[in-house]
């Protein structure tokens, strides 16, 4: 699967990278094959909606999707709602 980050610039496969929640709501990811350099992937309201977008991007991953676009922070927003509200992401 390929992460495309919420600006569009960055477009990387998911296996070659970590992805972490930073300063609590910032997602990025460093790359485990070159220095460990970090990448902002996106950045959301607050801490919960980051780590329901990384929840997402592992779900992805699992369902075999070919690509993960990382959502704006108003939509990430509006999935940690839904999922509060028993909704599957």
């Amino acid at each position: 699967m390929r992460i495309i980050s919420q600006d569009k610039f960055i477009d990387i496969p998911y296996d070659s990278i970590i992805v972490f929640a930073l300063n609590g709501k910032d997602v990025s990811a460093c790359t485990v094959n070159d220095n460990y350099n970090k990448m902002a992937l996106g950045t959301y309201n607050n801490e919960e909606d980051a780590l329901c977008v990384m929840k997402s991007i592992r779900k992805a991953a699992m369902d075999g999707y070919y690509y993960f676009y990382m959502p704006k922070a108003e939509s990430a927003s509006w999935w940690r709602q839904k999922e509060a509200e028993g909704g599957e992401l």
